[in-house]
């Protein structure tokens, strides 16, 4: 063999080894093995060239011929037998006979075995042909340079394949990895939403609790019927035993219902030097001050027969602080009746501001450590360049984000909002607090028809579209199975009116004017506090809000924000 032709081989060995495609190639490690003994050979015993040349070239058509998997192997068996007959013919021919078919000859017939081949699409079928017909035509100019340009053809062709199968490969196996990387995604994302959604059931079970037993508590103006609702309320929710003190310029006011140990020793606490909470008995003895302003009035006694866990004591701290207000409200106020209702409404901002403050904390540490997964997992995920994965993660981004702003502004709700006002486009908040309810809407047939201008104000895009939320969950919540709510938004000389109406089961009359109250609610699950922060937020943008409504047939919300020229 020429030198060229061993370099063609080890080329082509290298690639086989390199890319581990040893298996499907062995015909040619094979075939390569025997073409370098052959040479061998050669060098010891000088064999002809041309005996050199047909031997050659069938070996390398005979590895070719193993190499193609043919669907029926009986005429793969059949090209191989044919193939060695004709080369029998050839030197047996020459031997015995004194005309025998010359070399080119015969080599142009032996490439007719070349073009039985299992071709991938017409593509590859003209590459194929157009190779062999180069071939073909060499063998009419050298035919001892036919070998070289044989060995090359294989040689690159079959380097081509092997790169595109490696390439075939890839893909699969990234499709492959996509396909576990989403699954892995799913899960995570998953695991932290079910971690979320249990903090929010605890959380809101208790605040239900507190909700309803701080408004048994503060409504009486009476010291002692205040009193007695704080140990009835505390033993409902099981504690063993509860005690109040309170001390007036006037009287000491000392209230127990159960049973705390060491009680009487406790009751003597020195209230001017009280200012924290007393944790005793293995943190199964709480005392809770009650306090107004920098002034200590009093203190509650809680005692459970297992540890008051540190959560537990926030929320009492909370109730307490609440109870504090009613205490302060009937001492001071109870001979004003004007007065002590506004002061009433404000002890409720009070309290839903502390009551917040004692939950933003279950809250904001698992919706922390989803944004921060969200966060790294993009970081993943834009290496891989996961659509879908990237999707996912800026719909938990978004979602724990606006989480987190609900949180701020439930703590901000008892005292004047401070918005970042500029120009926004009423008809893009209307749009987007549409799809963010969408998860709302499952599992109802609700029509949404929509007439909305492009209309700008000056505000702040994400308190009006909570409120426009809330609004829209309200009508929502009204249409049980089937219905339609219909928006409009429109500019009428100065003002700017959206009405949201909706075919629900209506609000009765009785009730239509306390909707927009705080902590007023009608349903099981609810807050009572959807409305009136809508309504709080609208008023707050030089708007106002009506509402129409008639049972049994449905609601009508209208909104008017005042624009001056």
């Amino acid at each position: 063999m020429d030198k060229s032709i061993y370099l063609i081989w080890i080329y082509f060995l290298s690639v086989i080894f390199f890319t581990k495609q040893v298996k499907e190639y062995l015909p040619f490690i094979i075939i390569t093995v025997l073409l370098i003994l052959l040479e061998v050979v050669n060098y010891f015993f000088s064999l002809k060239t041309d005996f050199l040349l047909i031997v050659e070239t069938v070996l390398i058509i005979l590895a070719f011929i193993l190499k193609n998997n043919f669907t029926n192997k009986k005429f793969k068996y059949l090209l191989i037998l044919t193939l060695l007959i004709l080369t029998s013919f050839k030197f047996i021919g020459k031997i015995f006979l004194t005309q025998n078919i010359r070399d080119e000859e015969l080599i142009r017939i032996l490439l007719i075995f070349l073009i039985f081949k299992n071709f991938k699409d017409f593509r590859d079928f003209l590459l194929w042909i157009s190779l062999l017909t180069i071939l073909f035509l060499s063998t009419f100019t050298n035919i001892y340079l036919f070998i070289t340009g044989l060995s090359l053809t294989i040689a690159i062709y079959y380097t081509k394949e092997i790169i595109e199968n490696l390439f075939r490969k890839l893909e699969l196996d990234k499709l492959r990895y996509r396909k576990l990387l989403d699954k892995a995604i799913n899960f995570e994302i998953q695991e932290g939403l079910n971690k979320v959604n249990d903090e929010l059931k605890i959380t809101h079970k208790k605040l239900k609790e507190i909700f309803k037993l701080s408004n048994r508590t503060i409504r009486p103006i009476d010291l002692e019927e205040i009193g007695e609702n704080v140990i009835s309320g505390l033993l409902n929710l099981g504690y063993k035993g509860v005690a109040i003190l309170i001390e007036d310029k006037n009287n000491v006011i000392f209230k127990k219902g159960g049973f705390i140990p060491e009680i009487e020793k406790y009751k003597n606490i020195d209230l001017q030097n009280f200012q924290t909470v007393k944790i005793l008995l293995n943190s199964k003895v709480v005392i809770i001050p009650l306090k107004t302003d920098s002034k200590t009035i009093g203190a509650i006694f809680v005692y459970k027969k297992s540890e008051i866990l540190p959560d537990e004591i926030e929320y009492l701290q909370t109730y307490t602080n609440s109870v504090s207000t009613a205490i302060a409200k009937t001492l001071y106020f109870k001979e004003k009746e004007e007065l002590e209702r506004n002061l009433f409404q404000a002890e409720k901002h009070a309290v839903l501001g502390k009551l917040s403050a004692g939950i933003s904390h279950n809250l904001k540490n698992p919706l922390a450590v989803i944004t921060s997964s969200a966060f790294a997992l993009r970081r993943k995920l834009e290496k891989g360049d996961i659509e879908k994965g990237l999707k996912l993660i800026d719909r938990i981004e978004k979602n724990s984000k606006r989480a987190e702003e609900i949180i701020n502004k439930l703590l901000d709700y008892a005292k004047p909002s401070f918005y970042s006002k500029q120009k926004i486009n009423l008809k893009e908040v209307i749009e987007n607090s549409l799809d963010f309810i969408k998860s709302s809407i499952k599992g109802k047939d609700i029509d949404i028809k929509k007439e909305l201008e492009d209309i700008t104000i000056s505000g702040d895009r994400n308190f009006l579209e909570q409120a426009i939320v809330n609004i829209l969950l309200n009508s929502v919540e009204a249409i049980e199975e089937k219905g339609k709510i219909e928006i409009s938004l429109k500019r009428e000389n100065n003002n700017i009116l959206l009405k949201i109406k909706d075919n629900g089961y209506g609000i009765p009359e009785n009730i239509k004017k306390e909707i927009f109250e705080p902590y007023f609610t009608t349903k099981a699950n609810g807050t009572g506090l959807g409305l009136s922060i809508a309504k709080k937020i609208i008023s707050e943008h030089n708007g106002e809000i009506e509402v129409k409504t008639e049972e049994g047939k449905g609601t009508e919300f209208i909104i008017k924000f005042n624009i001056e020229e």
